[in-house]
């Protein structure tokens, strides 16, 4: 399966410089955990259902992965999902993203 579409800049920039896997965003103990897809898996895990305008990138390894919104940014979607409403915005980048994950602030609102 391809997406059919690219994936964004940033996106293709960290997983150039530093690949996928998974692992805590910094040593801090509120850091989150994060799990990113390899560019097969990412093309390999979307969901049939889930709207074109999101791509599932990783995961939280708890239950929520981690999405690209085309309209929006980075983001959270739980893996049981009414995929329109239960979209969480986190930042309108991935670096952005990164720095909540790194503090533990994806949930802060």
């Amino acid at each position: 399966m391809t997406l059919g579409r690219d994936l964004p800049k940033d996106l293709k920039s960290f997983l150039i410089s530093f690949g996928w896997g998974e692992g805590f965003a910094s040593k801090s103990e509120a850091a989150e955990y994060l799990i990113f897809y390899s560019p097969t898996e990412i093309s390999e895990y979307q969901p049939a259902e889930c709207p074109k305008h999101l791509v599932v990138i990783g995961s939280n390894g708890g239950g929520e992965w981690i999405v690209v919104n085309d309209d929006l940014g980075y983001g959270l979607l739980p893996e049981i999902s009414d995929y329109q409403k239960d979209y969480h915005h986190v930042a309108s980048s991935l670096e952005g993203f990164l720095s909540s994950a790194m503090l533990g602030q994806w949930f802060s609102d």
